[in-house]
């Protein structure tokens, strides 16, 4: 069933073969583009199934899935919420990735041609690679130049932008070079050969300029700016302890009451207690790991230092206990206890709010290290922060993201579909192997319908963040939690 905004929902039957299986996996298109629509159209789409009881069909629906079409400014406005740094990152490597595909076509058709007689004129067959090959480097020239005209808010791709201007136009020349040549009357193999040297040698110049103006600078800002970017996250913890601790002091005094509402107040604040330590638990992981991943560099060593000194310190102290204190407290409904658990778990945190400071602040002194990435960084280590909700000092609140639900975490269930490139983050795997590169635009790899909109071997879509984790752990335990719940809302009396 498919609804666009408040019109009738129309219905699609599905087939299904005559041998009647148990298990139907189906994979339909959406062709949204035949559907004319425009910024702020939202379709539902929604599946019935029914069986053939000859005592009457027995069905189950799915939930509505809900499809809304944003605008381009509202689709970076999210992407840049959710991966900030990501985004800047891939404009620029997709420039970096243009330019190599172009040099390696030129040396591809140059090598083909040495291998011919030299006073050869170029034949039909090489003519129309020459064409091929024009073309297609002229289409990246033009996509290197609308993602110039793409400003993001960071002064850095401000003070970076006139590489990529500089690169399309290099593009733009070998394109022209191939054309012609492609075109060209009498035109000798060794002379078309010399001019695709000519030409290579000239992109090869830009491709070395762009990795030392624009590459290499961004490639260190992404080694160092993760750093700075979890001591944000771990003043942002803070602040949701001594939240959370403050909330807790309405329970003070309350212990073991039989009090369905209490009673599910206290479980919704042990699941938040859970997460926070969690959370916890996982930013020391990311700092350590981070950490030893800086580069053998020595002007990095005092960051690398200052990192493990801070996750020896937070593994040390008693924050993760007296978080576990204040949540089995919760548990067993001892409020006077969690409140006083929870409190005491801000204020030993509080204490490595300036140690956490430190090390933003050593992150920071290794970005002047690239002068290349110091003359133009300007704000952009602020702004990155900004559009992710960390951007809020201790101290001051909870800044200008309007409350912990309006940051980063609440699109990280929300999948996303454009053509605003993503860059792959780097595997871990053995080998030191990245897997960086730009995502797809859920239209497969011929780019239309028919691949279910861009489903994997697997059958899932493409989706920026979404997990292949049918069912994470962490919604497995809320069941229990849950009937945990309906047994307290209860009563005592109830349940006997």
């Amino acid at each position: 069933f498919r609804g666009l905004d408040d019109s009738r929902v129309r219905s699609m039957p599905l087939p299904v073969p005559a041998a009647q299986p148990t298990r139907l996996p189906l994979s339909v298109p959406l062709p949204l583009g035949d559907y004319a629509l425009s910024p702020g159209d939202v379709v539902k789409l929604y599946a019935r199934v029914e069986d053939n009881d000859p005592d009457g069909p027995k069905g189950s629906e799915s939930p509505i899935v809900t499809v809304k079409i944003v605008s381009k400014e509202e689709m970076q406005r999210m992407m840049l919420a959710r991966e900030g740094l990501e985004v800047l990152l891939s404009k620029y490597a997709q420039a970096a990735r243009s330019m190599e595909a172009a040099n390696e076509q030129l040396d591809k058709l140059r090598k083909e041609l040495e291998k011919l007689d030299p006073n050869s004129e170029l034949a039909k067959e090489m003519r129309e690679q020459l064409k091929k090959a024009a073309e297609q480097i002229g289409k990246d020239a033009e996509q290197l130049s609308r993602m110039s005209a793409e400003d993001l808010p960071f002064d850095i791709d401000h003070a970076l932008k006139k590489q990529l201007d500089e690169s399309a136009q290099a593009m733009e020349k070998a394109s022209d070079a191939a054309s012609k040549l492609a075109r060209g009357q009498g035109i000798s193999a060794a002379a078309a050969a010399k001019k695709l040297a000519d030409a290579q040698k000239e992109l090869a110049g830009e491709r070395e300029q762009f990795k030392e103006e624009a590459a290499d600078p961004l490639d260190h800002l992404a080694k160092v700016y993760p750093l700075i970017e979890d001591q944000a996250r771990f003043a942002e913890l803070w602040q949701r302890q001594r939240d959370l601790a403050d909330r807790m002091d309405a329970l003070t005094g309350h212990d073991g009451e039989d009090d369905p509402k209490l009673k599910s107040r206290m479980r919704d604040l042990e699941a938040e207690q859970h997460q926070l330590r969690d959370e916890l638990r996982q930013l020391i992981d990311d700092i350590e790991n981070r950490a030893n991943e800086l580069p053998a560099d020595k002007r990095l060593d005092d960051l690398r230092e200052t990192a493990k000194k801070f996750v020896k310190a937070v593994r040390g102290s008693s924050a993760a206990e007296e978080m576990a204190s204040a949540e089995s407290g919760l548990a067993e409904f001892a409020g006077s206890r969690a409140h006083t658990q929870a409190r005491a778990a801000a204020d030993t945190l509080e204490k490595f709010i300036s140690q956490g400071q430190g090390m933003g602040e050593e992150a920071g002194t290794c970005l002047k290290f690239q002068p290349k990435l110091a003359s133009g960084l300007g704000d952009t280590v602020q702004e990155l922060l900004d559009a992710e909700g960390l951007g809020s000092k201790p101290g001051k609140g909870q800044g200008s993201g309007g409350g912990y639900s309006a940051r980063r975490n609440s699109l990280r269930n929300v999948g996303m579909y454009g053509r605003i490139p993503m860059r792959g983050k780097e595997s871990r795997a053995a080998g030191g192997k990245a897997q960086r590169g730009a995502s797809g635009d859920g239209t497969g790899p011929d780019g239309g319908p028919g691949n279910a909109g861009g489903a994997n071997s697997d059958g899932r879509l493409h989706a920026s963040g979404q997990s292949d984790a049918a069912v994470p752990a962490r919604y497995k335990r809320r069941v229990g939690e849950y009937f945990q719940r309906v047994a307290d809302e209860l009563g005592e009396d109830q349940q006997k």
